[in-house]
C-alpha cells in the first residue's frame, strides 16, 4: 500500500510541476506574468510585426503602464480596440496607448485608475465610448485585474491542464518567434499587423471577401451589443463622473467610434440601432463642458462609406487620423 501511495504521489508530483511549468510559459499566465512582461520590453524597444496572440492584452496594458510609471505623455488612450489605432502611425507624438480588446466600463474606470496608481500624467486624455460602456457586459476579462480571479483562474488552468497542445509543446520547447523587429517597409505592407512602441497598433488589411465575411457575420451577431437593449443610467452616470474627474488635471476627448455603414442599414429597426442615436445624444448633452467629442455612431453623419472601414467595427488609420483632423484636432502630422 505504501509503495501505491507513493507511486501516486510521484506521478501527482510529476504532473503538477509539468501543469505549473506550462502555465507559467503559457500567454495566459495571469499571475506572474511572465509573456506580457517580455512583450512589452519588446515592443517599448522596437515597432513589432505580430503573427499570433503573445499575451492576455490587460496584462500586457498593465505591465506597460508598470513601465511607464511616473512618466507625462502628450496622449493617453484608453477604451477598446476601436481608439487602438490612436498614436504615432496616426499622428499623435508621444503617446501611451492603453487600449484592450472589449473594453466595458469596469476595465476604463480599472485602466484609468491604474495610471494614477502609478502616477502618470498627460496633457490630454482619450476615452472612447462604447455601448457596451453603458449596458450590461457579455464580457469578463476585466476580471484579469483583479488578483483574487486571477489566482483562481490560474488554480484551475493548473489543477485541469487548460492547455492547448501547442501551449504545452512550445512551453517545454519555444517554437519560432511570434514577432519580428519591423522595418519602414514592413510597417507600410497592408499585410502586416504592427505593435507600435508607444502601445498604438495598425491593424492588418483584410481581402475583400473576408473583409465584407466580418462585416455580415456582425450585422448579424451584433458581438459587444447583444445586451444593448435600453442605456443604463447608472453605468453612463459613471462613466461621466469618470470622464469629470479625469478633466481636472488635463485635457479630455471623448471619442465615439462609428460602425460600418451596413450595419446601420441592415438593423435600423433594431432597438438596439435606434439605441445609438438616443446615446449620441446623450453623450452630447451629458458631457462636461471640459471634454471634447470626436466621432459619432452613425457612418453616414460623418460621411463615411466601406473604404474607411476596417470590418464591421474598426475604421481604418487613415480616417482615425481624417475624423480628428476634421474636427479642428491635430497630431504630429497633418492629415491631407
Amino acid at each position: 500500500m505504501k509503495h501505491f501511495l507513493r507511486k501516486i504521489a510521484i506521478y501527482l508530483s510529476f504532473f503538477c510541476f509539468i501543469s505549473c511549468y506550462t502555465y507559467y510559459n503559457s500567454k495566459h499566465n495571469l499571475l506572474w506574468d511572465k509573456p506580457a512582461i517580455q512583450f512589452v520590453r519588446d515592443f517599448s524597444q522596437n515597432d513589432l510585426i505580430i503573427k499570433s496572440e503573445i499575451a492576455e492584452d490587460r496584462r500586457t496594458v498593465y505591465q506597460l503602464i508598470k513601465r511607464n510609471r511616473n512618466k507625462h505623455f502628450k496622449y493617453i488612450v484608453i477604451g477598446s480596440s476601436r481608439v487602438m489605432q490612436i498614436g504615432k502611425f496616426t499622428g499623435f507624438e508621444n503617446t501611451l496607448n492603453l487600449g484592450v480588446s472589449a473594453a466595458n466600463l469596469i476595465d476604463i474606470q480599472s485602466i484609468y485608475q491604474l495610471t494614477k496608481d502609478f502616477h502618470l500624467s498627460c496633457d490630454t486624455i482619450i476615452f472612447d465610448i462604447n455601448p457596451w460602456t453603458v449596458c450590461p457586459s457579455i464580457e469578463n476579462r476585466y476580471e484579469q485585474f483583479i488578483l483574487t480571479k486571477n489566482i483562481q483562474k490560474a488554480i484551475s488552468d493548473i489543477t485541469h491542464f487548460n492547455f492547448t497542445f501547442e501551449e504545452f509543446k512550445e512551453s517545454f520547447i519555444p517554437s519560432k518567434k511570434t514577432y519580428f523587429k519591423a522595418s519602414e517597409t514592413a510597417i507600410a505592407n497592408p499585410n502586416n499587423f504592427i505593435r507600435f512602441s508607444d502601445g498604438s497598433i495598425k491593424q492588418k488589411t483584410l481581402g475583400p471577401n473576408l473583409k465584407a465575411g466580418r462585416v455580415d457575420f456582425f450585422c448579424k451577431d451584433f458581438y459587444l451589443l447583444k445586451n444593448f437593449q435600453k442605456i443604463n443610467e447608472s453605468q453612463f452616470k459613471e462613466y461621466l463622473n469618470l470622464v469629470t474627474d479625469a478633466s481636472k488635471n488635463q485635457n479630455v476627448i471623448i471619442f465615439i467610434p462609428p460602425f460600418h455603414p451596413k450595419f446601420q442599414v441592415k438593423n435600423k429597426n433594431d432597438i438596439r440601432v435606434q439605441n445609438l442615436t438616443l446615446l449620441n445624444d446623450f453623450i452630447h448633452q451629458s458631457t462636461p463642458k471640459t471634454a471634447r467629442i470626436v466621432g459619432n455612431f452613425n457612418p453616414e453623419t460623418l460621411h463615411l462609406n466601406d473604404s474607411n472601414f476596417v470590418d464591421g467595427l474598426h475604421i481604418n488609420e487613415f480616417t482615425v487620423s481624417q475624423l480628428f483632423h476634421k474636427q479642428s484636432f491635430y497630431g504630429n502630422k497633418k492629415v491631407n
